[in-house]
């Protein structure tokens, strides 16, 4: 059911979508799956555009010399499948913040050829294209008009 659900909202008509098994909702109640409530709830929020956490703007000042709103904090990852999996492919990710406050992102995700090598392949077409790019490139435009 899972699977279907995230296909045809995901996938297939671009809705926002989060799921949870029921028997763990269920036994929240009795402490044992507290945390796994609040990460859900996270999760939901951030998909709605919330914050989940910010990161106060003059620690930030008074520990590094640089100008938030001039800055993208980026991420790159390479996940492999297992040894004895029978998936042939590695997943690389990259994600890169586009407000001051690094609470919203753009992510790229590229299927590469199984390989121990934690080198991401496609970088540079997983940053200059599709949506990361016009969403980075639409930020910084506002970004410019609002500085002059």
């Amino acid at each position: 059911m899972y699977n279907l659900i995230k296909h045809h909202c995901d996938q297939k008509y671009g809705i926002i979508s989060c799921c949870f098994k029921s028997e763990y909702i269920t036994q929240v109640n009795q402490g044992a799956k507290r945390g796994y409530l609040e990460n859900f709830l996270l999760k939901v929020n951030g998909k709605l555009n919330g914050q989940n956490m910010i990161i106060d703007p003059r620690v930030i000042q008074t520990q590094l010399p640089f100008s938030m709103a001039k800055t993208m904090v980026m991420g790159v990852d390479v996940n492999h499948p297992g040894a004895t999996e029978k998936v042939l492919s590695s997943i690389s990710a990259a994600v890169g913040s586009y407000d001051n406050a690094f609470t919203k992102y753009a992510a790229s995700i590229r299927v590469q050829k199984k390989e121990r090598d934690e080198m991401v392949k496609q970088l540079d077409s997983m940053v200059s294209g599709s949506s990361f790019a016009d969403k980075l490139l639409s930020t910084l435009i506002n970004s410019i008009t609002l500085d002059l």
